[in-house]
């Protein structure tokens, strides 16, 4: 039974129950104090390893915040991913699922060429996603502060 959703690419998502699980063991290697160690216990159980998995990880520890979302939500840090993993697993041939992802025909087997200023363009876009990133997480921990003395 989930108990838990946030909201990924405009729709809710729940959280399986099991997703959430956190064995006694762990808790105690950790003094039953999971305040600093819970990105540690929450990493495996989330893929960072495209934007949709960031995205889904960011989702479920600020729920409910559209900010965070919109900031991992850009078309040139999606050509960023698609480009970056076409380097770096089909050492730069074109395949299908970046003619695909690009929009773009007749181009497989074919090398991807890079300049400049189309790499200026996609650094800026890692660039400017972790910025706005960072200003909706900042934003959300002012909006949902809670004072250690009242816990409020």
């Amino acid at each position: 039974m989930p108990i838990q959703a946030y909201l990924h690419k405009g729709r809710w998502r729940a959280i399986p129950t099991q997703a959430l699980t956190i064995s006694v063991n762990i808790l105690a290697r950790y003094g039953y104090n999971l305040r600093q160690k819970m990105g540690t216990l929450l990493a495996p159980k989330f893929d960072f390893t495209s934007i949709s998995g960031i995205r889904d990880a960011f989702g479920a520890s600020f729920r409910k915040d559209a900010g965070i979302g919109k900031a991992l939500a850009s078309a040139k840090l999606a050509e960023l991913e698609v480009t970056r993993h076409l380097i770096v697993h089909r050492a730069g041939w074109i395949d299908e699922e970046y003619q695909r992802r690009m929009g773009q025909h007749g181009l497989i087997d074919k090398r991807l060429v890079l300049d400049g200023k189309r790499v200026g363009v996609l650094s800026n876009a890692a660039i400017d996603a972790s910025c706005e990133l960072l200003k909706a997480i900042d934003l959300w921990m002012t909006r949902n502060r809670k004072t250690r003395a009242t816990g409020r």
